[in-house]
């Protein structure tokens, strides 16, 4: 009758251990999906901030100038609420400090910022 005991006992045991590491799974598993949501928004939000980069260089150097970069992303600019976003699934959202640019939607690929006469106008290569 003692042996009987025991193996409940340790079947219990054993039975508290694996639903503690089913727990402790699940938690890893839910940190893992929002560490990659995460990136996915770090990505989204530094290929903005590079497309406002662009496009206030080719403003701030003036009349004539001309700056090619690519985007990893679609892009769509508003001048009328100073808001770039990139993304189609998953969206991020940057402010443009200027309002004198083209009201435009970007493809994946090059663009180019053009500066003509203190208005910046960005269209696809």
């Amino acid at each position: 009758m003692k042996k009987a005991q025991t193996s409940v006992e340790w079947l219990f045991s054993i039975g508290t251990v694996f639903f503690i590491f089913l727990f402790i799974l699940g938690i890893a598993f839910d940190k893992k999906i929002e560490v990659i949501k995460t990136e996915r928004f770090t990505n989204l939000r530094n290929e903005c901030l590079k497309v406002v980069e662009v496009v206030m260089s080719s403003f701030l150097n003036g009349d004539g100038t001309r700056i090619q970069s690519k985007v990893s992303y679609n892009v769509s600019i508003d001048p009328d609420n100073r808001l770039i976003t990139i993304g189609e699934k998953d969206i991020a959202t940057c402010t443009l400090p200027i309002s004198r640019i083209n009201n435009v939607k970007l493809n994946i690929g090059t663009i180019i910022a053009k500066n003509v006469k203190d208005f910046v106008d960005v269209n696809n290569d």
